[in-house]
């Protein structure tokens, strides 16, 4: 919800790069209020607003 991803491509093998990342309270304040405001353009991720 609110978060966009692209599809990986189909001729890489799928490689499961998770890691765990923290984020401060801040920046996950900012990233809420920015996913909020509807900011109808995103790119590669990317919120813009």
């Amino acid at each position: 919800a609110g978060l966009s991803q692209a599809p990986p491509s189909t001729d890489a093998p799928v490689v499961d790069t998770a890691e765990q990342v923290y984020i401060s309270s801040l920046a996950l304040l900012k990233m809420l209020k920015h996913g909020r405001a509807g900011v109808p353009m995103e790119v590669m991720g990317l919120m813009l607003g």
